[in-house]
């Protein structure tokens, strides 16, 4: 099969949360600044989509081709999980072309919360070729009230949506923290509700109870074999590299806010993650990653977009080498 060339020397993705998308219209001009100034992303993966047909609004406007996540077909139309939705979307002249027929993957998600959007894509080659392995992209939003429902998704992703061989970008919101970047205690937090929702709840063996902010997730998806591009760009010293927080900077989330003696030594890090395969972190395929702390971002939503670039040499290089795949 032939497609076009590599239309660039690099890939860009951009993941966002949109809260709920209660300001689309100003969404969708600032992301089209941003298309002016940067050019369209290959890959942009959204959360909190508002319901009915936004998604297909979002990719007309931007020139973009969306794959949201599939609705649950028992659940209703009042259910917020059916009413927002995870969503990905493609540029149809970018780097990567949608799987096609059996090989086409689809989420097959039981888990209470919101579905993951997925889709498995091979890359465009600079020969005209397709890549012979694939690449799962997964946009997920993991539940904020639950350490125990995080837990059990992130260990669904590790399980079952990342293969053996295979190559697995996971972005969106985790609700959850890094071991670098998690506060050393959430007692300073005045939002009781959003301190007890992103903790684990540990009863020591003399009765008392104690809130431990929530890592395991991350921890589940690190031994996985992911990689954190954007504390990998920190550690590989890339120009512009942030692992700082992606929440917290708007008025509402003032009391979401941790004191200062609670952080830790390099400050509070994000909740947004972009999660790779290793092969996909190393120095001669990610070019930049980092937090894109836009004034015009942070107006319309509580959370700030993320964007990893890839070479497009390096990346062409890892995704057309021979590789086995255990598909169990």
């Amino acid at each position: 099969m032939t497609t076009t060339p590599l239309p660039g020397p690099t890939v860009t993705v951009l993941s966002w949360n949109l809260q709920k998308g209660r300001r689309l219209a100003e969404i969708l001009a600032v992301l089209r600044r941003y298309i002016a100034e940067h050019g369209r992303p290959d890959v942009l993966m959204l959360n909190e989509v508002p319901p009915g047909r936004a998604h297909r609004r979002i990719a007309r406007e931007l020139g973009m081709r969306a794959y949201p996540a599939p609705a649950k077909w028992w659940l209703t139309s009042r259910d917020s999980r059916r009413r927002h939705r995870n969503a990905i979307l493609l540029d149809p002249a970018g780097a990567f072309v949608p799987e096609r027929g059996p090989g086409r993957w689809r989420v097959q998600w039981l888990g209470p919360w919101l579905v993951p959007a997925g889709l498995r894509v091979r890359l465009r080659l600079p020969d005209g070729h397709l890549s012979r392995r694939t690449l799962t992209l997964l946009s997920v939003h993991l539940a904020y009230w639950s350490a125990q429902l995080r837990l059990d998704e992130a260990t669904w992703i590790a399980a079952a949506a990342v293969r053996d061989g295979e190559l697995a970008l996971v972005c969106g919101d985790f609700n959850s923290f890094t071991p670098e970047g998690a506060p050393l205690s959430m007692a300073g937090v005045r939002d009781r509700q959003y301190a007890l929702g992103r903790t684990v709840v540990v009863t020591a063996p003399d009765g008392t109870v104690h809130l431990v902010p929530d890592t395991r997730p991350y921890t589940v998806l690190v031994e996985r074999g992911l990689l954190h591009l954007q504390r990998q760009a920190v550690r590989l010293g890339l120009p512009g590299a942030d692992d700082g927080p992606t929440t917290g900077h708007d008025r509402d989330a003032s009391s979401q806010r941790f004191p200062g003696e609670h952080l830790p030594p390099g400050g509070p890090g994000p909740i947004d993650w972009h999660l790779a395969s290793g092969e996909l972190a190393s120095s001669a395929v990610l070019v930049g990653s980092t937090v894109l702390r836009d004034h015009a971002f942070a107006q319309l939503s509580d959370h700030l977009p993320l964007e990893s670039v890839l070479s497009g040499a390096g990346l062409a290089a890892v995704m057309n080498r021979e590789a086995a795949v255990v598909d169990r």
